[in-house]
C-alpha cells in the first residue's frame, strides 16, 4: 500500500438542523400525511429531533422522538456524508427507522436544504410498515424578541388653575391708545390788558 497514490475528492455536505415540513406517502398507496420534523446535529454527528403528523392520512405513530433509550436499541441516530439514520418512538411503543438525504439521486445538494426521507416501521403497529415522501422543505423560523419591560407609570401633578390673560407691553389696550396719533388741545387765548388804568374823575377847584 505504500506505493498506491492517486486523488480524491471531498464534498462538505450542509447540517441538517432545523424544522423541516412535508409529507409522507405510504408505500402501499393511499393520502398522503402531513408531517413536521425538528432536527439536530451535534458535532460528534449525533441526531437528536421529533417527527410530528399534523394532518391528512392516519399513520402507525403520533409524535415520534429521534434517540429515546427504547430507539437506541435498534441503532445509533447519526449523520454520515448526506445521509442521515435516525430511529425514534412513541409513547406507544412504536419504533420507526428514517432515512435522510440532502442530496438528489446525482449527489447534488437539494434546493433550500430540503430532505428526501424513507421510514420503515420497526416495532409496534408499525413494523412492517414504510413510505416515502415528497421532499420536506426547510421551515424559516421567525425569531421574536421579548420586548423590554414597561416603566411604570408616574403619576402627573394637578394642573395649576388657569389665570387671566397676562398682557404684555406691546399688546395691552393702554398702548394702543399711545400709538394713536396725539390731538391738539385749543385753549382760549389771553393777553395783557394795555389800557390805562383809569382813577376817578378830578376837576380843578373854583374860588369865590
Amino acid at each position: 500500500m505504500g506505493s498506491d497514490s492517486g486523488s480524491f475528492t471531498a464534498t462538505l455536505f450542509p447540517t441538517v438542523d432545523g424544522m423541516y415540513s412535508g409529507s409522507f406517502e405510504s408505500s402501499t398507496g393511499g393520502s398522503s400525511t402531513n408531517v413536521q420534523m425538528g432536527l439536530t446535529t451535534d458535532w460528534d454527528f449525533n441526531v437528536t429531533g421529533s417527527i410530528t403528523p399534523t394532518g391528512g392520512a392516519p399513520v402507525c405513530f403520533s409524535n415520534l422522538t429521534v434517540a429515546t433509550p427504547l430507539a437506541n436499541t435498534y441503532g445509533p441516530s447519526t449523520a454520515s456524508g448526506d445521509v442521515i439514520e435516525a430511529f425514534g418512538s412513541d409513547s406507544a411503543g412504536n419504533v420507526v427507522a428514517l432515512i435522510a438525504s440532502n442530496t438528489d439521486a446525482n449527489e447534488n445538494p437539494l434546493p433550500d436544504d430540503g430532505l428526501y426521507v424513507t421510514y420503515v416501521g420497526l416495532a409496534g403497529a408499525c413494523s412492517g410498515i414504510s413510505g416515502t415522501d415528497v421532499p420536506f422543505r426547510k421551515v424559516a423560523v421567525v425569531r421574536r424578541w421579548p420586548l423590554p419591560p414597561r416603566l411604570p407609570t408616574v403619576p402627573r401633578p394637578p394642573l395649576a388653575p388657569r389665570h387671566a390673560p397676562v398682557w404684555r407691553f406691546q399688546n395691552s389696550p393702554a398702548h394702543r391708545w399711545m400709538r394713536q396719533p396725539g390731538r391738539p388741545v385749543i385753549r382760549p387765548e389771553s393777553h395783557p390788558d394795555i389800557r390805562p388804568e383809569l382813577g376817578p374823575e378830578t376837576r380843578p377847584e373854583l374860588g369865590p
